[in-house]
């Protein structure tokens, strides 16, 4: 999978996150190891692997179309645990299901990011991913419309 400093970003689909290095996630014990806290009614997002770089930025996106992006050195590397607020997905929403953090992926400059909604996908360049910049933790804006029933995120080069 990688090296042992190899750096991996966990994230809850209530908003949650950190980084932790790929040496941390090794258990001795077969039955495995509690890496991240996930808060009642959540589920875990799928790891996403980090490349070595300073200008990365973290991009989330929740159901509702809202989508944050914010420089990678704001969120902290931790061993374990429920990590530092990504983006603000409101508790009231949480708990009723009407909102969740769906998407939490790594971009550098060089590389597009694309937002599935149904059967259309949107490109944004890194130039266009600007737009959403803001501080961690925040709400985020709104997708265009037509991609605010978002399905997925994804980045290519």
């Amino acid at each position: 999978m990688g090296s042992a400093d190899t750096r991996v970003l966990l994230a809850s689909n209530a908003g949650y996150g950190f980084v932790a290095r790929l040496e941390h996630l090794v258990a001795k014990n077969r039955a495995g190891k509690a890496m991240l806290n996930v808060p009642k009614g959540g589920l875990a997002l799928p790891p996403y692997l980090i490349g070595a770089t300073d200008d990365a930025v973290v991009v989330a996106l929740t159901n509702e179309g809202r989508m944050l992006a914010f420089r990678l050195i704001e969120l902290p590397e931790l061993t374990k645990g429920k990590g530092n607020k990504v983006i603000n997905v409101p508790a009231t929403a949480f708990k009723t299901g009407a909102e969740t953090m769906i998407a939490c992926v790594v971009m550098t400059p060089a590389e597009d990011l694309l937002v599935y909604a149904g059967q259309r996908h949107l490109r944004l360049k890194a130039k266009d991913v600007e737009h959403y910049i803001g501080e961690r933790a925040r709400r985020g804006r709104k997708l265009p419309r037509g991609f605010q029933k978002v399905d997925g995120l994804e980045v290519v080069a």
